[in-house]
């Protein structure tokens, strides 16, 4: 990865599509490896790294990409995600479901709880009142 295209590539992000998301969902993977929350709620096992990168892609696929804006330089090695507000909320059942395989992939029986009650706190401490966008992920490989 050449950093210093990266890092100007970064001061006119483009937004992430199709074409670019699995290349997000790797960026994003590996800029999440080391994160203390992320490996709080994360599974101990050899599956881990896969896991995260299986969370990473759905998220693009199912939730990124149709409901909200993902910038990057366009050379890669970093991402933010913003999502609406108006696109937050309860979920419905189809679409908790939906996600269930992913969340049980990324967290494992034994921390599943963990995410649980992450998502409870975060919902309690969203603010819904008025309108904005939302980070919901904001990273960067390692190298970069």
């Amino acid at each position: 990865m050449d950093i210093e295209q990266m890092r100007r590539d970064a001061e006119a992000p483009v937004k992430a599509d199709a074409a670019s998301a699995e290349a997000v969902a790797c960026d994003l993977a590996a800029a999440f490896v080391d994160d203390p929350l992320f490996n709080w709620f994360s599974r101990t096992d050899g599956r881990r790294d896969q896991a995260r990168l299986n969370f990473f892609r759905f998220f693009m696929k199912a939730l990124a990409l149709p409901s909200g804006e993902t910038l990057r330089p366009a050379s890669g090695g970093g991402a933010a995600i913003w999502m609406a507000s108006e696109t937050q909320g309860p979920n419905s059942l189809r679409d908790e479901l939906r996600a269930l395989p992913i969340m049980l992939g990324l967290t494992g029986w034994a921390r599943f709880s963990r995410m649980i009650k992450l998502r409870g706190v975060m919902d309690k401490a969203h603010p819904m009142e008025r309108p904005h966008a939302y980070l919901w992920f904001l990273g960067v490989t390692p190298e970069a």
